[in-house]
């Protein structure tokens, strides 16, 4: 009787480890496919191509950039001279302008007390793919690219980027035309004059939203070409101003850029060695 009675306990202790087992494999596989679909999620993004023409750009959702915010951007280009990306607060004061500048990238951003610059690298126009990433931590902003960063301090006592109510979207590449004729909302006008980023763009990843997660962000408004199309395809365009208007001229804009023209500080550089 009394070794019946433990074969029950036993079979009884063994099933309950099997069943755990179970349990704790089937939530295992669970946590893996859950991985794999993030990271699906991530990688798995439509790469486009700016062409570099007058019009060609693409825009996203606005940009949490808040006070610890980051944004991630990958491209590939033989120009060594071209606007990457482009936010500011709605054309007050802050902005922040990352572009190829003679091969080296170059981040230049205001939040408030005065316009600042960051420069990394070099050659990086060289037709492979690069990574750039711009990371808020208060009062510190740093500028990323393969792994080579180089930061600074703002200013002031307010390092809030804008709201994200009154905040631009974030342009990839270029700006819409329109704007020459309303160059008063750009916190930086000269932006509409930087030559247009010519090469590809993948994986912008970002916050778009208060309290949300950064994540893989899809155009909104473009012209642009997608890559993982069979063929060439535009995109359809949805106007972000109620009318659009002709390009601007250099003579017509002049004097409007130079009265709304940030002064910068010193620049911080970082070039690697030969």
């Amino acid at each position: 009787m009394n070794v019946k009675r433990t074969w029950c306990i036993s079979a009884t202790s063994a099933a309950s480890k099997s069943g755990n087992t179970m349990a704790m494999a089937a939530a295992a596989g669970l946590l893996v496919l859950q991985l794999l679909t993030s990271a699906a999620t991530v990688s798995g993004s439509a790469e486009f191509t700016l062409e570099g023409s007058q019009n060609s750009y693409a825009q996203l959702r606005k940009w949490n950039a808040g006070l610890n915010g980051s944004l991630q951007i990958e491209f590939r280009s033989e120009q060594p001279n071209g606007l990457l990306v482009y936010t500011d607060d709605g054309g007050k004061f802050d902005f922040f302008e990352l572009k190829l500048v003679e091969g080296a990238m170059r981040l230049r951003f205001n939040l408030g007390a005065g316009a600042q610059i960051l420069t990394v690298g070099r050659n990086l126009s060289d037709g492979h793919w690069h990574t750039a990433v711009i990371k808020r931590s208060g009062e510190q902003t740093s500028l990323t690219v393969d792994r080579v960063t180089v930061s600074r301090a703002s200013r002031g006592r307010e390092f809030a980027f804008g709201s994200l109510s009154a905040n631009s979207p974030v342009y990839v590449g270029g700006l819409p035309v329109w704007y020459g004729a309303e160059l008063n909302r750009l916190a930086l006008p000269s932006v509409l004059f930087e030559p247009r980023f010519r090469g590809d763009i993948r994986n912008v990843i970002y916050s778009d939203a208060i309290n949300q997660p950064n994540q893989q962000q899809e155009m909104l408004e473009s012209q642009v070409t997608l890559n993982n199309y069979k063929r060439k395809k535009r995109t359809s365009r949805i106007p972000s101003s109620p009318q659009q208007r002709p390009p601007p001229t250099v003579a017509d804009s002049a004097a409007a850029v130079q009265r709304r023209q940030p002064q910068v500080d010193n620049e911080s550089i970082f070039s690697p060695p030969s």
